[in-house]
């Protein structure tokens, strides 16, 4: 593994110390590694939720390919993200959450 350049964490100020963010970053550089895949940790989809539990939305990702994975980064309300019936294709990938109008943050690849 070559030298990696540590980026800041994608939460806001105050929300964790310097030497918490980088553990988090420790930890996707060496989640990424470990998966050998095209997972971009600089690209983390922020959304929220619709406000109808269950409703399916959409994540806009123009990856260019169609992904098959993700891993849900964040969250500020109870309730599982997860995959809906719609096929995901090179541009969009559709989810459900069971809670409504949370924020949650996801890495899709």
């Amino acid at each position: 593994m070559g030298l990696v350049k540590r980026r800041p964490f994608f939460l806001t100020a105050g929300e964790m110390t310097a030497e918490e963010a980088d553990r988090v970053n420790i930890y996707f550089d060496e989640l990424r590694d470990a998966v050998q895949t095209k997972l971009d940790t600089d690209n983390v989809f922020n959304i929220t939720t619709p406000p109808t539990v269950n409703q399916e939305f959409r994540v806009v990702h123009n990856l260019g390919y169609i992904p098959f994975r993700f891993i849900q980064t964040s969250q500020n309300g109870p309730g599982q993200l997860y995959r809906s019936g719609q096929a995901w294709n090179k541009n969009v990938a559709f989810f459900k959450h069971e809670g409504s109008s949370i924020e949650v943050g996801v890495i899709i690849w």
